[in-house]
């Protein structure tokens, strides 16, 4: 695996992991600087719903698969007032 690459895993409100994807450094900046992401997670076909990111933290070696990981914390904005409150 890439040394500049980290497993990055989306954590949901019942603090069950249900996404993951691998991303570099400054996406995961990015990702982390916006605040709130848009994603179905389950299906690509489906209507994206928004997720606010409440919270983050760096596992430097996950023992299982023993590769870095950044956990992302996410909570699903289910009305649009806080949706487009938190867009900013």
């Amino acid at each position: 695996m890439n040394e500049h690459l980290l497993q990055v895993v989306f954590w949901n409100e019942k603090g069950e992991s249900f996404a993951w994807d691998i991303r570099n450094y400054e996406e995961i900046s990015l990702i982390l600087q916006c605040g709130v992401i848009t994603n179905s997670f389950e299906d690509d076909t489906l209507v994206n719903r928004p997720y606010k990111i409440i919270g983050h933290s760096y596992n430097i070696l996950n023992k299982d698969n023993k590769r870095q990981e950044v956990n992302i914390y996410l909570q699903e904005i289910r009305n649009n007032k806080e949706f487009y409150r938190t867009r900013g």
